[in-house]
């Protein structure tokens, strides 16, 4: 599975740390050196998702309180500061406006049995 990381890396996938103060200036470099390239890339999300607990529902309460937003009681708000960037990026000039007319969204839900013996 080593090689895998090392693979995806040498074809250009993007990965992030989930830290905006270093993903964002690393995101640039790479839309940046892509449009130099006047490669028109793809991008494949792959989002991990935050398990659900007691911490995790108080941070996303949180920042609902802080942004104006209804509080959910089973699932928690998204982080969202990557994908409204790079969709914001693309539309800019050195992007063909049309890159975003195709938006598929695939979701996947793992359930998750608990078997007592």
């Amino acid at each position: 599975m080593l090689l895998v990381g090392w693979a995806m890396q040498i074809a250009g996938f993007l990965f992030v740390d989930r830290h905006w103060e270093t993903d964002k200036p690393y995101l640039d470099a790479m839309l940046n050196y892509f449009s130099q390239l006047n490669y028109m890339p793809q991008f494949l999300l792959f989002p991990e998702g935050t398990d659900y607990e007691e911490k995790t529902r108080a941070r996303s309460d949180a920042f609902a309180v802080k942004n104006g937003l209804k509080s959910y009681t089973y699932v928690l708000h998204p982080r969202t500061t990557g994908f409204a960037y790079l969709a914001s990026y693309m539309r800019q000039s050195t992007y063909n406006p049309k890159c975003l007319i195709s938006r598929h969204v695939l979701v996947i839900f793992y359930l998750y049995y608990v078997y007592y013996i």
